[in-house]
């Protein structure tokens, strides 16, 4: 599933290039994350694992 990434999301997500090859979650908030990203952050992740059938 393609979706838009926020303006947010190369300053506060770091991913994993091993974890998303191997079908594993490969994305994590940084440390520090405003709460407003974490929230939507979650929502996202949430998406994309329905997406995939998680």
């Amino acid at each position: 599933m393609q979706f838009e990434k926020p303006d947010w999301w190369d300053e506060w997500v770091e991913i994993d290039e091993e974890k998303l090859l191997k079908g594993e979650d490969g994305w994590s908030l940084r440390e520090g994350a405003p709460t407003v990203v974490r929230r939507e952050f979650e929502k996202i992740i949430a998406m994309l694992k329905i997406t995939r059938g998680d």
